[in-house]
């Protein structure tokens, strides 16, 4: 059985890059890349055989899930093959030189090669064939694309080698015109890959082309930089082997790219048809007689949109409100016409993040209304993806664990816990996520070997400081993010010995991040106390009753809880703490719209304090006096200190442990009711006490809550939110809060309700 095609192959049709190729024409926004070679670099933007127009032969021995089926498929339509009987094409047959006559002469009369009837030719060997095989021989010899196999002789019966098959083809394109609109081309021939102006390196993948001609190789070469020529595998082309029926149309229907043939009727395509951002967009809309001629004078009415649903009504109609650019939904002898070709060339620039629906269509009557029942239209899609802006960085190192004094690396317990997981979430320009699969992250690890002082503490807060004792050993690797926009990273801590890692992370898009990590084998120290209570508590009645919560936690951020091993304190540590609390009043803002915060007189105290292993509390309880009931809004001010004393000597010192903080505000609020509440709150001034440091809004995630002032609102998942314009879901809202609000100004309370709200941030 002759040798037939073995690895997988679908044609392909090449996006805008290819459009500058040509000597003296550079489009904006189009200028190529040089591909990585061997790499096919002049590949046709537009499709002859789009599979969707091109109607299955029916052949029963071409199953269809053959990838060249639509390739078969594709010359019967055209007229180019007949196949070998009524239902059977004989795939992996040879073609013989006969058969290719009759395949190239009529594949030259398609692509515009103009042809001659009854051309007189030296071939003694071709007067018992039929007078189509005659006169086709006699054609592509008066073209040259044949020279025969000696002077004399044709050698009709013989095979076709797929070296010749190059020659053949290579010939004949040189003869076509490819599609073009004017001097912006957007298909090739041999002679544009030969001239080369986009100076790539002409270079073929086969490794087998040493000993051949150098005519075929330079054919070989020429149809590989066209998308037309395909191996036997990856690296053999086989220009010795039999050419067979099935690759033979997959060769041609890849010539057919780059002509100006298509199929009957109205055609719309673009290229390309995937980008990222606002990339450009070229259509070509083709219009083509029954028997494939370029229609004449045909007016095109054509639009787009970047609607989802794609831009139509429920009956069909367009919708004119959806419509971009200057198009319009009716038609009328004032659009614009195709060209002498056929064809209609324009080109606009997709919205980020859309999906671009592109009509194309030819009305019957002048002000006739787009509608697909009726009209005779084709359509198109182009798909834009949002690049990314920038990345976020997560790491699951604990977020009390301290800093190394200098660089800020992380202090990470390298008897706890063998590595730190890094995870990367690519984000738009508004900094939401942004779902984009396959973008590759680059990291980078330089280790060195260190010495690190991680339980020593000065001046009451910790001061973890390390020494080098080695070389910088660096390590890269990749990891691709997943169709959610997010990559993962697991930085393996070293198995003994302390050690520094510089992680540094970019990505094309992005600009780069660098995190540290100190691995450490110190003994875990009481370092710190922070607090683990919510600053907003609500008014109940006439009393104010909190309770003040700080954890303890070592210098790795973990919290100390019972007995556990790893806190190597000495039993009997005594821990000390003083809290002081004083209470603050807002009374209803007068005239002039100030909310004025002022102490509340002589209500002010020491709670009692609870100390144990797990952490440090205080019941904080407050009788509102009588005068500040009605008309008041309140808050707290604590003022805390938490230390040990390590060695018992009723002193502080510089290596023993101190929390302070005197400026922790707790907010006693009201529950929100409606949005009027929020636009009274947000036309307030705000005048805080000197000294005492207030934010005007705050997000409790964790509770599904923000305050704004003395205002607490609520809200779910399934309520309405916006930011930047666009409609989010609750995380992205979250997470654009975080980033983007400071002051109530940053806010917009649209409509409030118990079971209803819309919340934007502007």
């Amino acid at each position: 059985m002759p040798t037939r095609l073995c690895i997988p192959f679908h044609r392909t049709v090449g996006v805008l890059a290819s459009l500058a190729l040509l000597a003296g024409v550079f489009v904006a926004g189009a200028v190529p890349t040089n591909a990585a070679d061997p790499a096919p670099d002049y590949l046709a933007s537009f499709d002859a055989c789009p599979e969707e127009i091109i109607p299955s032969a029916g052949f029963v021995d071409v199953p269809r899930v053959d990838p060249i089926a639509a390739d078969i498929d594709c010359i019967f339509y055209y007229g180019i093959t007949e196949g070998t009987s009524s239902t059977t094409y004989s795939p992996d047959d040879p073609v013989t030189r006969e058969q290719m006559a009759l395949f190239l002469a009529r594949l030259a009369g398609l692509v515009g090669i103009g042809v001659h009837d009854g051309v007189d030719t030296p071939f003694e060997d071709i007067a018992d064939l039929g007078e189509e095989s005659r006169e086709a021989i006699g054609r592509i010899y008066r073209l040259g694309i044949t020279v025969g196999a000696t002077d004399t002789t044709y050698a009709p019966a013989r095979n076709v080698s797929r070296g010749e098959m190059a020659l053949f083809l290579q010939r004949l394109m040189d003869l076509m015109v490819p599609a073009a609109d004017g001097r912006i081309p957007f298909g090739f021939t041999p002679d544009d890959v030969n001239d080369n102006d986009g100076n790539f390196d002409v270079v073929s993948p086969f490794h087998d082309l040493e000993g051949v001609p150098h005519s075929v190789y330079s054919a070989v070469t020429q149809l590989y930089e066209l998308g037309v020529a395909t191996g036997l595998s990856e690296h053999a082309y086989g220009a010795g082997e039999d050419m067979t029926r099935a690759v033979m149309a997959q060769f041609m229907a890849a010539v057919l790219d780059h002509s100006n043939l298509r199929p009957r009727g109205v055609l719309v395509q673009v290229t390309p048809t995937d980008g990222t951002d606002d990339f450009e967009i070229f259509m070509m809309v083709s219009v083509r007689e029954d028997d494939f001629a370029p229609a004449d004078n045909v007016v095109i009415d054509w639009f787009y949109t970047a609607d989802p649903q794609g831009g139509l009504n429920s009956d069909g109609r367009c919708d004119e409100t959806k419509i971009l650019g200057e198009g319009d939904c009716v038609w009328d002898g004032e659009d614009e016409a195709v060209d002498l070709d056929g064809n209609l060339f324009e080109d606009f620039d997709a919205t980020p993040g859309a999906t671009m629906s592109i009509y194309a269509w030819v009305g019957q009557r002048d002000g006739q209304r787009f509608d697909e029942d009726t009209a005779d239209f084709s359509a198109a899609r182009a798909v834009s993806v949002k690049d990314a802006d920038s990345f976020s960085v997560q790491h699951d190192v604990p977020p009390n664990a301290f800093r190394i004094s200098g660089n800020g690396a992380l202090i990470v317990d390298l008897d706890r816990r063998s590595s730190v997981e890094f995870s990367i979430q690519l984000l738009d320009e508004d900094g939401a996520p942004l779902e984009r699969e396959g973008v590759p992250i680059e990291i980078e690890v330089e280790s060195r070997a260190v010495r690190v002082d991680a339980e020593d503490v000065r001046s009451g807060r910790p001061d973890p400081d390390l020494f080098s004792i080695g070389r910088d050993v660096s390590a890269d690797t990749t990891v691709l993010t997943d169709h959610n926009g997010a990559a993962t990273f697991n930085l393996r801590g070293p198995a003994r010995n302390e050690r520094l890692d510089t992680v540094t992370i970019e990505a094309d898009c992005c600009t780069k991040q660098t995190h540290r990590v100190a691995w450490s084998d110190g003994d875990s120290v009481l370092v710190a106390t922070p607090p683990a209570f919510d600053f907003y508590q609500r008014r109940e009645g006439d009393r104010i009753e909190i309770t003040v919560q700080f954890d303890l936690v070592d210098q790795y951020g973990a919290t100390l809880r019972g007995t556990d091993p790893r806190y190597t304190g000495r039993p009997n540590t005594e821990l000390e703490a003083t809290l002081s609390y004083q209470l603050y009043h807002a009374p209803a803002p007068g005239a002039d719209r100030v909310y004025t915060i002022s102490e509340v007189p002589d209500v002010e105290g020491t709670p009692s304090i609870k100390i144990n292993r797990r952490g440090v509390s205080a019941d904080i309880e407050i009788d509102i006096p009588d005068g500040f009931r009605e008309g008041h809004d309140f808050l707290v001010r604590i003022d805390a200190q938490v230390f040990s004393d390590r060695d018992d000597d009723d002193r502080l010192d510089s290596n023993e442990v101190r929390y302070m903080d005197g400026d922790l505000v707790v907010w006693i609020v009201n529950n929100a009711r409606d949005e009027e509440e929020f636009d009274e709150i947000r036309d307030r001034d705000f005048d805080a006490p000197p000294g005492l440091a207030l934010e005007e809004v705050e997000l409790y995630a964790s509770a599904r809550k923000y305050r704004t002032f003395f205002t607490l609102w609520s809200y779910e998942p399934s309520h309405m939110f916006q930011a930047n314009g666009e409609f989010v879901d609750v995380e992205t809202f979250e997470e654009l809060w975080r980033r983007q609000v400071d002051s109530i100004d940053d806010l917009d309370v649209l409509i409030y309700g118990s079971g209803f709200s819309v919340t934007v941030i502007k």
